[in-house]
C-alpha cells in the first residue's frame, strides 16, 4: 500500500469516527429533548403519552397495536403496551422518523472543526461529561444505571 492509499484510508476512518460521534450526540440531544418538551420519567412511554409525542390519538395508537400495523417495537406491562425511550430515539434518527417539532426544535449540531484531529476517546468523554450535565440540569442522577432515570 502506497503513501496515498494509506492516506485516504486514514481519511476515511477519521470521517468514519466524525459521522460516528455526530450521530451519537444527535441521539443523546433528541432524548434529551423529548425527556424534557413532554416531562418523561421513564424509560418506557406509555400510549397516552406517546400519542402526544406522535401527534394521534390514542384510541388511534390503540387500534395500530392492536391490529399489529404499530410501526416501532413495544412491550407489555400489565396489559398495557409501552415502548422504549431508546426505541423512540432510535426511529426519530433514523431515515424514517420524523417529528415536525422536534426538527424544529433540535438546532442543527456545529460542526467541530478539530474533532478529526482528536482521538475517539476523548471525543466520547466529552459526549459523556455533556449528556451527565444535561441529565443533571433537568434533575435526573446521571449516575443512576441507564433506564431507571432515578430523581436527585
Amino acid at each position: 500500500m502506497n503513501e496515498n492509499e494509506q492516506g485516504g484510508a486514514s481519511s476515511r476512518a477519521l470521517e468514519s469516527n466524525a459521522s460516528r460521534a455526530m450521530a451519537r450526540a444527535k441521539r443523546v440531544h433528541a432524548r434529551m429533548w423529548l425527556i424534557q418538551q413532554f416531562h418523561l420519567e421513564s424509560a418506557f412511554i406509555g400510549v397516552p403519552k406517546l400519542a402526544i409525542i406522535l401527534g394521534v390519538s390514542p384510541s388511534a395508537l390503540w387500534g395500530y397495536i392492536r391490529e399489529g400495523k404499530f410501526f416501532m417495537p413495544y412491550r407489555m406491562f400489565n396489559k398495557s403496551p409501552v415502548v422504549c425511550i431508546d426505541d423512540l430515539v432510535e426511529w426519530y434518527c433514523g431515515p424514517e422518523g420524523s417529528f415536525a417539532d422536534l426538527d424544529a426544535a433540535i438546532p442543527e449540531l456545529p460542526p467541530t472543526p478539530a474533532a478529526a484531529d482528536r482521538p475517539e476517546a476523548l471525543e466520547s468523554i466529552e459526549i459523556e461529561q455533556a449528556v451527565a450535565r444535561a441529565l443533571a440540569s433537568i434533575g435526573i442522577d446521571p449516575r443512576s444505571k441507564p433506564g431507571s432515570l432515578r430523581r436527585r
